[in-house]
Protein backbone atom coordinates (compact mmCIF):
# COMPACT_ATOMS: atom_id res chain seq x y z
CA UNK A 1 0.00 0.00 0.00
CA UNK A 2 1.69 3.54 -1.19
CA UNK A 3 1.84 5.95 1.87
CA UNK A 4 -0.10 8.95 1.98
CA UNK A 5 -0.90 12.03 4.05
CA UNK A 6 -3.53 14.66 4.89
CA UNK A 7 -2.67 17.86 3.21
CA UNK A 8 -4.00 21.12 2.71
CA UNK A 9 -4.79 22.20 -1.21
CA UNK A 10 -5.20 25.40 -2.41
CA UNK A 11 -6.09 25.14 -6.08
CA UNK A 12 -4.46 28.46 -6.78
CA UNK A 13 -8.47 29.80 -7.86
CA UNK A 14 -10.48 30.27 -4.50
CA UNK A 15 -8.69 31.45 -1.38
CA UNK A 16 -9.87 28.72 1.07
CA UNK A 17 -7.83 25.49 1.53
CA UNK A 18 -9.40 21.96 0.40
CA UNK A 19 -8.67 19.23 2.65
CA UNK A 20 -7.03 16.39 0.70
CA UNK A 21 -4.76 13.33 0.83
CA UNK A 22 -1.71 12.95 -1.30
CA UNK A 23 0.25 9.85 -2.58
CA UNK A 24 3.63 10.04 -4.02
CA UNK A 25 3.27 7.31 -7.18
CA UNK A 26 6.55 6.84 -8.78
CA UNK A 27 7.76 9.87 -10.40
CA UNK A 28 4.20 11.80 -9.32
CA UNK A 29 2.41 13.72 -6.38
CA UNK A 30 -1.40 12.70 -6.42
CA UNK A 31 -3.75 15.00 -4.98
CA UNK A 32 -7.50 13.60 -4.26
CA UNK A 33 -10.02 15.05 -2.21
CA UNK A 34 -11.84 13.45 0.94
CA UNK A 35 -14.08 11.46 -1.80
CA UNK A 36 -11.13 9.83 -3.49
CA UNK A 37 -11.72 12.43 -6.50
CA UNK A 38 -8.08 13.37 -7.90
CA UNK A 39 -7.52 16.90 -7.82
CA UNK A 40 -4.47 17.43 -9.46
CA UNK A 41 -1.56 15.28 -10.38
CA UNK A 42 2.56 17.06 -9.88
CA UNK A 43 5.29 15.93 -11.16
CA UNK A 44 8.02 15.26 -8.44
CA UNK A 45 10.75 17.42 -10.32
CA UNK A 46 8.35 20.19 -10.66
CA UNK A 47 8.11 20.85 -7.11
CA UNK A 48 9.50 23.35 -4.51
CA UNK A 49 9.26 24.88 -1.42
CA UNK A 50 7.63 28.37 -1.16
CA UNK A 51 10.21 30.79 -0.33
CA UNK A 52 7.88 32.65 1.38
CA UNK A 53 7.80 30.38 3.74
CA UNK A 54 10.66 29.21 5.74
CA UNK A 55 8.80 26.44 7.99
CA UNK A 56 8.96 24.43 4.71
CA UNK A 57 5.52 23.31 5.16
CA UNK A 58 4.08 24.68 1.53
CA UNK A 59 5.13 22.76 -1.53
CA UNK A 60 4.95 24.83 -5.01
CA UNK A 61 4.36 23.22 -8.55
CA UNK A 62 6.08 24.80 -11.67
CA UNK A 63 3.25 23.77 -13.72
CA UNK A 64 0.77 25.61 -11.87
CA UNK A 65 2.28 28.60 -10.28
CA UNK A 66 -0.94 29.43 -8.34
CA UNK A 67 -1.15 26.43 -6.56
CA UNK A 68 0.26 25.02 -3.47
CA UNK A 69 -0.01 22.65 -0.44
CA UNK A 70 0.31 22.44 3.21
CA UNK A 71 2.03 19.75 4.65
CA UNK A 72 0.07 18.81 7.93
CA UNK A 73 2.07 15.88 8.82
CA UNK A 74 5.70 15.80 9.73
CA UNK A 75 6.48 12.27 8.75
CA UNK A 76 5.76 13.83 5.05
CA UNK A 77 7.88 16.52 5.50
CA UNK A 78 10.74 13.53 6.07
CA UNK A 79 9.64 11.53 3.13
CA UNK A 80 9.38 14.12 0.44
CA UNK A 81 12.34 15.24 1.33
CA UNK A 82 13.98 11.58 0.66
CA UNK A 83 11.65 10.92 -2.69
CA UNK A 84 13.04 14.57 -3.98
CA UNK A 85 16.66 13.41 -3.24
CA UNK A 86 16.28 9.94 -5.07
CA UNK A 87 14.07 11.57 -7.57
CA UNK A 88 17.43 14.10 -8.56
CA UNK A 89 19.69 11.17 -7.88
CA UNK A 90 17.97 9.28 -10.60
CA UNK A 91 17.78 12.24 -12.89
CA UNK A 92 21.68 12.81 -12.69
CA UNK A 93 22.40 9.17 -12.78
CA UNK A 94 20.84 9.23 -16.05
CA UNK A 95 22.46 11.89 -17.28
CA UNK A 96 25.56 10.35 -16.27
CA UNK A 97 24.53 7.52 -17.80
CA UNK A 98 24.00 9.23 -20.86
CA UNK A 99 26.68 11.06 -21.14
CA UNK A 100 29.22 8.01 -20.66
CA UNK A 101 27.09 6.56 -23.37
CA UNK A 102 27.65 9.35 -25.55
CA UNK A 103 31.41 9.05 -25.05
CA UNK A 104 31.69 5.29 -25.13
CA UNK A 105 29.88 5.89 -28.40
CA UNK A 106 32.37 8.84 -29.65
CA UNK A 107 35.02 7.34 -28.22
CA UNK A 108 34.31 3.95 -30.43
CA UNK A 109 33.97 5.99 -33.79
CA UNK A 110 37.36 7.65 -32.92
CA UNK A 111 38.96 4.46 -32.45
CA UNK A 112 37.23 2.71 -35.49
CA UNK A 113 38.54 5.83 -37.53
CA UNK A 114 42.11 5.30 -36.58
CA UNK A 115 41.78 1.01 -36.81
CA UNK A 116 40.44 1.25 -40.27
CA UNK A 117 43.86 2.49 -41.26
CA UNK A 118 46.03 -0.15 -40.94
CA UNK A 119 42.69 -2.17 -41.76
CA UNK A 120 41.86 -0.68 -44.82
CA UNK A 121 45.44 -0.42 -46.28
CA UNK A 122 45.96 -4.51 -45.69
CA UNK A 123 42.25 -5.09 -47.35
CA UNK A 124 43.33 -2.82 -50.59
CA UNK A 125 46.07 -4.48 -50.70
CA UNK A 126 44.29 -7.75 -51.48
CA UNK A 127 42.11 -6.41 -53.66
CA UNK A 128 42.42 -8.41 -56.79
CA UNK A 129 43.63 -5.87 -60.01
CA UNK A 130 40.70 -7.36 -62.05
CA UNK A 131 38.14 -6.02 -59.84
CA UNK A 132 39.71 -3.18 -59.92
CA UNK A 133 39.69 -2.99 -63.66
CA UNK A 134 35.89 -3.67 -62.92
CA UNK A 135 35.48 -1.19 -60.63
CA UNK A 136 36.87 1.47 -63.43
CA UNK A 137 34.49 0.18 -65.78
CA UNK A 138 31.24 1.23 -63.13
CA UNK A 139 32.55 4.15 -62.63
CA UNK A 140 32.70 5.68 -66.12
CA UNK A 141 35.48 8.03 -66.24
CA UNK A 142 34.21 9.38 -69.87
CA UNK A 143 30.76 10.48 -68.25
CA UNK A 144 32.26 11.56 -64.44
CA UNK A 145 34.57 13.97 -66.67
CA UNK A 146 34.97 16.05 -69.53
CA UNK A 147 37.99 14.36 -70.99
CA UNK A 148 40.01 16.56 -73.49
CA UNK A 149 41.23 15.34 -76.81
CA UNK A 150 45.33 15.80 -78.16
CA UNK A 151 45.72 19.18 -80.08
CA UNK A 152 46.78 17.51 -83.17
CA UNK A 153 45.24 14.24 -84.87
CA UNK A 154 42.30 12.11 -84.37
CA UNK A 155 41.07 11.86 -80.96
CA UNK A 156 42.65 7.79 -80.44
CA UNK A 157 46.30 9.64 -80.60
CA UNK A 158 48.28 10.40 -77.12
CA UNK A 159 48.43 14.08 -76.05
CA UNK A 160 51.27 16.00 -77.67
CA UNK A 161 52.97 16.21 -73.87
CA UNK A 162 53.16 12.53 -73.95
CA UNK A 163 54.45 12.14 -77.55
CA UNK A 164 57.47 14.83 -76.18
CA UNK A 165 58.03 12.99 -73.13
CA UNK A 166 58.36 10.00 -75.16
CA UNK A 167 61.14 11.77 -76.88
CA UNK A 168 62.86 13.20 -74.29
CA UNK A 169 63.19 9.70 -72.21
CA UNK A 170 62.38 7.33 -74.25
CA UNK A 171 64.52 4.78 -71.99
CA UNK A 172 62.86 5.52 -68.97
CA UNK A 173 59.34 7.02 -69.80
CA UNK A 174 58.06 3.65 -69.19
CA UNK A 175 58.26 4.35 -65.05
CA UNK A 176 55.31 6.30 -65.15
CA UNK A 177 53.22 3.65 -66.08
CA UNK A 178 50.69 2.94 -68.77
CA UNK A 179 50.90 6.00 -70.48
CA UNK A 180 47.48 5.60 -72.13
CA UNK A 181 45.78 5.68 -68.63
CA UNK A 182 46.67 9.41 -68.76
CA UNK A 183 43.77 11.71 -69.27
CA UNK A 184 43.62 15.42 -69.31
CA UNK A 185 40.50 16.66 -68.07
CA UNK A 186 38.31 20.18 -68.20
CA UNK A 187 38.89 22.28 -64.88
CA UNK A 188 39.78 25.75 -64.12
CA UNK A 189 41.83 24.96 -61.59
CA UNK A 190 45.76 22.84 -62.07
CA UNK A 191 45.76 19.94 -60.41
CA UNK A 192 45.89 16.11 -60.97
CA UNK A 193 44.42 13.12 -59.43
CA UNK A 194 44.52 9.15 -59.39
CA UNK A 195 41.56 7.17 -59.23
CA UNK A 196 40.88 3.04 -59.79
CA UNK A 197 41.68 1.35 -62.68
CA UNK A 198 45.61 3.04 -62.75
CA UNK A 199 43.81 6.20 -63.97
CA UNK A 200 45.79 9.19 -63.92
CA UNK A 201 44.01 12.53 -64.66
CA UNK A 202 45.44 15.89 -65.25
CA UNK A 203 43.49 19.23 -65.16
CA UNK A 204 43.95 21.47 -68.71
CA UNK A 205 45.22 24.09 -66.84
CA UNK A 206 47.87 21.82 -65.37
CA UNK A 207 48.93 21.82 -68.29
CA UNK A 208 48.71 25.35 -69.55
CA UNK A 209 50.76 26.32 -66.55
CA UNK A 210 53.42 23.90 -66.69
CA UNK A 211 57.27 25.91 -66.64
CA UNK A 212 58.91 22.13 -67.44
CA UNK A 213 58.84 18.91 -68.34
CA UNK A 214 59.96 17.98 -65.42
CA UNK A 215 57.04 19.82 -62.91
CA UNK A 216 54.66 17.09 -65.35
CA UNK A 217 56.62 14.09 -64.75
CA UNK A 218 56.83 15.01 -60.85
CA UNK A 219 53.42 15.37 -61.11
CA UNK A 220 52.61 11.96 -62.61
CA UNK A 221 55.22 10.16 -60.85
CA UNK A 222 53.34 11.85 -57.50
CA UNK A 223 50.08 10.50 -59.27
CA UNK A 224 51.82 6.86 -60.04
CA UNK A 225 52.82 6.52 -56.22
CA UNK A 226 49.02 6.77 -54.94
CA UNK A 227 48.08 3.72 -57.50
CA UNK A 228 50.95 1.91 -56.40
CA UNK A 229 50.26 1.96 -52.67
CA UNK A 230 46.59 2.17 -53.83
CA UNK A 231 45.58 4.90 -51.58
CA UNK A 232 42.07 5.38 -53.43
CA UNK A 233 41.63 1.84 -53.06
CA UNK A 234 42.21 2.20 -49.55
CA UNK A 235 39.91 5.51 -49.08
CA UNK A 236 37.05 3.65 -50.63
CA UNK A 237 37.61 0.42 -48.09
CA UNK A 238 37.63 3.13 -45.06
CA UNK A 239 34.76 4.84 -46.01
CA UNK A 240 33.09 1.47 -46.44
CA UNK A 241 34.26 0.13 -43.15
CA UNK A 242 33.01 3.12 -41.31
CA UNK A 243 29.52 3.08 -42.69
CA UNK A 244 28.95 -0.43 -42.68
CA UNK A 245 30.46 0.22 -38.56
CA UNK A 246 27.69 2.85 -38.22
CA UNK A 247 24.59 1.19 -39.52
CA UNK A 248 25.89 -1.68 -37.20
CA UNK A 249 25.47 0.48 -34.06
CA UNK A 250 22.46 2.09 -35.71
CA UNK A 251 20.80 -1.15 -35.86
CA UNK A 252 20.88 -0.65 -39.86
CA UNK A 253 22.71 -3.57 -40.88
CA UNK A 254 23.45 -4.32 -44.37
CA UNK A 255 25.65 -5.47 -46.45
CA UNK A 256 29.35 -4.12 -47.47
CA UNK A 257 29.32 -1.55 -49.65
CA UNK A 258 32.58 -1.86 -51.47
CA UNK A 259 30.78 -2.61 -54.33
CA UNK A 260 28.26 -0.28 -54.75
CA UNK A 261 29.63 2.34 -57.57
CA UNK A 262 27.43 5.43 -55.96
CA UNK A 263 29.54 4.71 -52.98
CA UNK A 264 32.76 4.51 -54.94
CA UNK A 265 31.82 7.98 -56.54
CA UNK A 266 32.77 9.64 -53.19
CA UNK A 267 36.53 8.95 -54.12
CA UNK A 268 35.86 12.34 -56.33
CA UNK A 269 35.64 14.25 -52.80
CA UNK A 270 38.49 12.14 -50.97
CA UNK A 271 41.39 13.78 -49.39
CA UNK A 272 44.32 11.54 -48.69
CA UNK A 273 45.87 11.74 -45.44
CA UNK A 274 49.75 13.47 -44.64
CA UNK A 275 51.04 10.05 -44.59
CA UNK A 276 49.97 9.20 -47.90
CA UNK A 277 51.14 11.85 -49.93
CA UNK A 278 54.60 11.41 -48.08
CA UNK A 279 54.69 8.13 -49.24
CA UNK A 280 53.52 9.29 -53.09
CA UNK A 281 56.00 11.66 -52.71
CA UNK A 282 58.95 9.50 -51.80
CA UNK A 283 57.80 7.16 -54.53
CA UNK A 284 58.00 9.50 -57.18
CA UNK A 285 61.56 10.47 -56.11
CA UNK A 286 63.32 7.08 -55.42
CA UNK A 287 60.75 5.08 -58.13
CA UNK A 288 60.88 7.97 -61.20
CA UNK A 289 62.69 10.79 -60.63
CA UNK A 290 66.24 9.20 -59.61
CA UNK A 291 65.39 6.44 -62.38
CA UNK A 292 64.93 8.81 -64.89
CA UNK A 293 67.96 10.83 -63.21
CA UNK A 294 65.49 13.94 -63.13
CA UNK A 295 65.50 16.78 -59.96
CA UNK A 296 62.61 17.16 -57.81
CA UNK A 297 62.41 20.95 -58.61
CA UNK A 298 59.78 20.57 -61.03
CA UNK A 299 57.75 19.21 -58.11
CA UNK A 300 58.40 21.88 -55.74
CA UNK A 301 57.90 24.22 -58.52
CA UNK A 302 54.54 23.23 -59.15
CA UNK A 303 53.78 23.21 -54.98
CA UNK A 304 55.40 26.39 -54.52
CA UNK A 305 53.03 27.89 -57.12
CA UNK A 306 49.64 26.19 -55.57
CA UNK A 307 50.84 27.61 -52.06
CA UNK A 308 50.46 31.26 -53.10
CA UNK A 309 46.75 30.17 -54.82
CA UNK A 310 46.40 27.92 -51.63
CA UNK A 311 43.70 30.19 -50.36
CA UNK A 312 41.96 31.17 -53.10
CA UNK A 313 41.96 27.08 -54.13
CA UNK A 314 39.99 26.40 -50.86
CA UNK A 315 37.40 28.86 -51.13
CA UNK A 316 36.28 28.09 -54.59
CA UNK A 317 37.40 24.27 -55.45
CA UNK A 318 35.79 21.41 -55.24
CA UNK A 319 36.96 19.68 -51.91
CA UNK A 320 38.76 16.64 -54.72
CA UNK A 321 40.83 19.67 -56.38
CA UNK A 322 42.27 20.01 -52.38
CA UNK A 323 44.28 16.56 -52.50
CA UNK A 324 47.71 18.94 -53.61
CA UNK A 325 48.03 21.40 -51.18
CA UNK A 326 50.87 24.12 -51.25
CA UNK A 327 52.37 22.73 -47.86
CA UNK A 328 55.46 24.42 -46.89
CA UNK A 329 56.48 21.15 -45.31
CA UNK A 330 56.18 18.77 -48.76
CA UNK A 331 58.08 21.50 -50.49
CA UNK A 332 60.79 21.15 -47.39
CA UNK A 333 60.72 17.32 -47.99
CA UNK A 334 61.35 17.32 -51.32
CA UNK A 335 63.60 20.10 -51.51
CA UNK A 336 65.72 16.81 -49.41
CA UNK A 337 65.80 15.23 -52.16
CA UNK A 338 67.04 17.92 -54.81
CA UNK A 339 69.65 17.06 -57.20
CA UNK A 340 71.65 19.13 -59.56
CA UNK A 341 69.97 18.64 -63.04
CA UNK A 342 69.08 21.23 -65.41
CA UNK A 343 65.00 21.50 -66.04
CA UNK A 344 63.93 21.32 -69.64
CA UNK A 345 61.79 24.43 -69.88
CA UNK A 346 58.66 23.91 -72.22
CA UNK A 347 59.06 25.60 -75.61
CA UNK A 348 55.58 27.46 -76.43
CA UNK A 349 56.52 26.22 -80.07
CA UNK A 350 56.14 22.65 -78.53
CA UNK A 351 51.97 23.44 -78.63
CA UNK A 352 51.29 20.76 -75.88
CA UNK A 353 47.73 22.29 -75.05
CA UNK A 354 45.04 20.41 -75.46
CA UNK A 355 41.76 21.49 -76.99
CA UNK A 356 38.31 20.55 -74.15
CA UNK A 357 35.40 22.04 -76.55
Amino acid sequence: MLPSWNVKYFDGEKAEAILARVTIEGHQLIIRDQNQQQLDVWTIQSIQYDPNHLDYKFLLTTVEPHARIEMIDPDMMKHFESIKKTSWQKILESKKIIAISLLAVASLVIGLYFATQPLSRFIAQKIPSEYEAKLAQQLKYDEMFHICRPTKGPDRDQYQFILKLKQLYPDTISELGDLNKIKVIQMNQANAFALPGGYIFLTDELINQAKSYEEIIGILAHEKGHVVHRHHLQSIVRGSLLTTAANFITGDVTSFILMDPSTVMSIVSLKFNREDETEADRYAVDHVLNKMNLTSQGMIDFFERSSVKEKEIKENIPGFLLTHPGDQERIQFLKGYLKEAPLTEIDPDDNINVLCD
